[in-house]
């Protein structure tokens, strides 16, 4: 094979490489940057408690660890910025300073056993459906662990920017949910 055909090959599959990162028809860019959250009066409770988000992984099997996840049936792939984990765990972030708590990211050991410290893994994640375990801690033990599930309706559309601002209100419905669980809030006030 000469030097050419190799490079058209090594051209061709780079290029196959990467659209195949793209699996549906429709795709969808979502950025936490731009996520403006839109969260219940009734969590204002939480103004001024601070709050440290540590470890936030992505452990969904219908997603890739990085960047991309999909719709159930593939007609749609959502690219998350900065990563899946990274747009949770700001999500949180600019959800809870929304509603003026006090939040710290990736804190310095050792940590202040009096400030609770939130850990998430995704447990599934596709355009409908947003599935996570939490656990709280605080005075160095495990005081609350729970699984919430986060479901919408499938939307018939391809419209981008339809697509963009559901994934936001998912988001808003994950945070919501877990800051009204009673379990979460008496062991997150104690």
């Amino acid at each position: 094979m000469n030097r050419t055909m190799r490079l058209a090959l090594v051209a061709s599959l780079s290029l196959l490489a990467v659209a195949g990162c793209r699996r549906g028809g429709a795709f969808v860019y979502v950025d936490s940057q731009r996520y403006i959250p839109q969260m219940p009066a009734e969590l204002r409770a939480y103004q001024g408690q601070p709050i440290y988000l540590t470890t936030f992984v992505n452990l969904s099997t219908n997603t890739t660890r990085q960047y991309w996840y999909y719709s159930p049936d593939g007609s749609v792939t959502y690219e998350v910025a900065p990563t899946l984990a990274g747009f949770v765990r700001d999500s949180f972030a600019r959800a809870m300073a929304g509603l003026g708590m006090q939040v710290i990211v990736d804190p310095p050991q050792p940590l202040d056993p009096r400030v609770a410290e939130l850990q998430l893994a995704v447990t599934s994640w596709d355009d409908s459906a947003f599935h996570y375990q939490m656990v709280l801690n605080k005075y160095d033990s495990t005081l609350y662990q729970q699984e919430y599930r986060v479901e919408f309706p499938r939307l018939a559309t391809d419209d981008a920017q339809v697509l963009e601002d559901r994934v936001y209100r998912i988001a808003d419905a994950a945070v919501a949910g877990m800051l009204s669980d009673q379990g979460f809030q008496q062991a997150f006030f104690q």
